[in-house]
């Protein structure tokens, strides 16, 4: 078994906590508080992440932005197509009526998993970063919006017994 690799680990979270900001754009300081990581080594972090292309430095030099080559590393996931290919382009044309965010998710165990959201179209949203979230099923409206679809109680009982 390998172990994991600290610095990428780290480099991750900081992609993560860029994204999760305000139009995804943040300082160094603000990252360092959102991934707990010290200050110093967010800096090189972003530094290291700035050379492969994967986010880029402001004009104000003080702030960075996701780059391109993040866009870039999700062209190859295909496993959820159907959602780019129907439910996405369904989803955007009820923000732009309603400007209502909403969010498509799928069961996972005892979760619900955020498969594709609006918020990040939505001028009402204060999330940017909804999608892979793994929500309780019991406790939030998506599951329980899906739990009442179900009318077989084994249609979602099941999903305690299954890998997560």
């Amino acid at each position: 078994m390998y172990s994991e690799v600290r610095g990428l680990s780290r480099g991750i979270a900081v992609l993560r906590a860029l994204n999760a900001l305000p139009g995804g754009i943040g300082t160094v300081a603000d990252l360092a508080r959102q991934t707990g990581i010290h200050r110093t080594t967010v800096k090189r972090l972003l530094e290291t992440l700035r050379t492969e292309g994967l986010v880029l430095l402001k004009d104000d030099a003080t702030s960075y932005s996701l780059g391109f080559e993040v866009r870039r590393l999700s062209e190859g996931y295909v496993a959820a197509a159907w959602i780019d290919q129907i439910a996405g382009p369904l989803m955007r044309k009820y923000v732009q009526a309603l400007s209502w965010p909403s969010d498509l998710a799928t069961p996972d165990g005892g979760f619900m998993i955020v498969r594709e959201s609006t918020h990040r179209f939505s001028l009402l949203s204060q999330h940017r970063a909804t999608i892979g979230i793994r929500i309780p099923m019991l406790v939030s409206s998506l599951g329980r919006a899906w739990m009442s679809w179900c009318t077989d109680f084994r249609c979602w009982c099941r999903l305690w017994d299954e890998p997560g």
